[in-house]
């Protein structure tokens, strides 16, 4: 008894002795993890790598994905939705894998990016009315990307899969609700690149009313006192998505078709309050203690920011009766500091942005070496929340950096140059980005639509529009046709001026000809627009500058192709 407990510890009669405990460590080098070895973690090299000659990668930024509601974490499936795929041929395979690669990358958002790149190429692979319809979507994205004519056998493939899905979405086991709401969502956004805008309407209804019909489910199923032992959630049960992001992406679709058929967002104050685009500004403050480059710090700023830009777009048009005088030349410094006073809040949200971001910053210069691809990936998301920053900065009636009004408006131009720059670099960076970054990064297109739409001078404009003819998908916004529709303003903008100063001919004393740098007034900028898709790359726009509103004329409608 005593010299078996004199043996060394073993591994049951294999006489292997056991490996001592120890923690795992999880932030080595990348060297040493590829290797498998244990990471000394020395700064700015590890002394492990460079002990044995060999080159030492760096460490990978330790973040984590956003955090997500504990309550929708995990899924367990029900006895009737536990589906079996039929076999998957090879042209489905191949359009699925373009979702995942292209589609989902393209039209996930800042704000709904789990939802097209997580949950649906997860929850698709055991359901087959959801695989048939991410695979239908993935056709008729790669069609419309192609820009080639029509193809019979395209079209009949996505057509195929489009009555698939249905069809075994009315099947007798397919009873819960969330698979239609997830079914409609992506019928949305086929029918949207198809330029089918009735039947994206219908899918938009349907969805809408589908989820109210869930929600009421829900608030029924809840009991009306707290029930004896463990709290259950009935929604993470029961469904394997989330129907916040769901929500928000119908929310979305439903304000930019209100907006697009009416020329512009100001009308619709409670459904803008409903989407996290519109509003999360409003709650964001920056994060208080180290370390402050996580990934949901760097989320959540990135989210703010890009509110931020829509929230004041909205303020302006809230606003536009008392800003004309101001933007016509008519107002007091009085008026200035009366519609400025009102952008408190929007203020406070880039005070904060403003801060998180010199927080980042500091945080980067002393924080050890990443990766190239770790890097790049941080580098594209700190310049993305540094252009909505500035551009917010542009829409912001007083900058809180620069309290005097005429120098702040003699940097204006300088300012506009600076987001160009910072564009072009994020441009320049996305052409080589994998698709795994950690965080979703708000769009370009946003800021170059605001220069182009508004730019201080011809040049600015013209130039934003370049950048935007850099072919990407934003959402459903291709952003080659927003391009042409800022194209389409200049022109209309510099036809108005022009025909305005053929009547100021015909009255006296200015020379007939056309300048094409010659500035335009800011009557003649456009004030507001209608647009209507009216194929896969045609579109009806109705324009009306700021002279044709004020004297309430209906304005000029034009066709658009890209």
């Amino acid at each position: 008894m005593a010299n078996d407990k004199a043996k060394p510890s073993t591994e049951s009669g294999t006489g292997r002795r056991r490996r001592a405990p120890h923690k795992k460590v999880r932030t080595g080098c990348n060297t040493c993890k590829i290797r498998r070895v244990r990471c000394d973690e020395g700064k700015p090299d590890c002394n492990r790598c460079l002990s044995t000659g060999r080159k030492c990668d760096g460490y990978a930024l330790h973040v984590g994905l956003p955090k997500q509601d504990p309550n929708e974490r995990h899924y367990q499936p029900s006895a009737d939705s536990r589906l079996i795929l039929p076999p998957k041929s090879l042209a489905e395979m191949r359009s699925y894998q373009f979702f995942v690669e292209v589609t989902a990358p393209a039209i996930a958002t800042t704000f709904d990016s789990e939802f097209w790149r997580s949950e649906l190429p997860r929850i698709c692979q055991s359901d087959p009315a959801i695989w048939h319809a991410v695979v239908s979507l993935g056709c008729v994205h790669e069609r419309y990307l192609s820009r080639a004519p029509d193809q019979h056998a395209d079209n009949a493939f996505a057509m195929q899969q489009f009555n698939a899905s249905v069809r075994c979405l009315t099947a007798p086991t397919c009873t819960d609700k969330w698979r239609a709401l997830a079914i409609s969502t992506i019928f949305i956004c086929a029918c949207h690149l198809e330029g089918h805008s009735d039947q994206a309407r219908m899918h938009l209804k349907s969805g809408r009313k589908l989820l109210q019909e869930i929600r009421e489910e829900e608030a029924a199923r809840q009991p009306q006192k707290c029930p004896v032992g463990p709290p259950t959630n009935w929604s993470a049960r029961t469904k394997p998505i989330s129907l916040s992001m769901i929500s928000s992406i119908l929310t979305g679709f439903q304000i930019s078709e209100q907006a697009l058929s009416q020329g512009g967002i100001s009308n619709f104050p409670t459904l803008i309050s409903d989407h996290d685009s519109f509003t999360t500004w409003r709650y964001y403050t920056a994060p208080s203690k180290p370390p402050y480059m996580t990934s949901e710090n760097l989320t959540r700023a990135s989210r703010a920011a890009e509110s931020l830009i829509n929230g004041l777009t909205f303020f302006m048009q809230r606003h536009a009766d008392e800003i004309k005088d101001l933007f016509l030349g008519k107002g007091e410094a009085s008026s200035v500091e009366s519609i400025a006073s009102k952008q408190q809040p929007e203020t406070r949200c880039f005070t904060q942005l403003s801060k998180v971001i010199r927080l980042f910053k500091r945080e980067q210069k002393s924080s050890h070496k990443l990766s190239d691809v770790a890097e790049c990936r941080l580098q594209r998301t700190l310049l993305s929340l540094t252009l909505c920053h500035e551009t917010s900065r542009l829409l912001l009636l007083k900058d809180p950096d620069e309290p005097d009004i005429v120098k702040r408006g003699a940097g204006l131009p300088a300012a506009s140059i600076q987001i160009l720059n910072l564009a072009e670099k994020i441009l320049e960076l996305n052409q080589d980005k994998d698709d795994k970054a950690f965080v979703p990064n708000a769009p370009t297109s946003t800021p170059l639509f605001i220069l182009a739409h508004s730019g201080f001078t011809q040049d600015i404009r013209r130039r934003a529009i370049a950048l935007l003819k850099r072919p990407q998908m934003v959402g459903m916004w291709d952003t080659v046709m927003t391009a042409r529709l800022g194209e389409l303003i200049m022109d209309r903008e510099e036809s108005a001026a022009y025909e305005d100063r053929l009547r100021k001919i015909a009255e006296g004393a200015l020379a007939p000809e056309r300048n094409d740098d010659l500035p335009v007034g800011p009557l003649h900028r456009i004030f507001s627009m209608t647009f209507k898709k009216t194929g896969r790359r045609t579109a009806a726009v109705s324009m009306r500058t700021w002279q044709e509103w004020m004297q309430g004329e209906p304005g000029q409608k034009v066709a658009l192709e890209w």
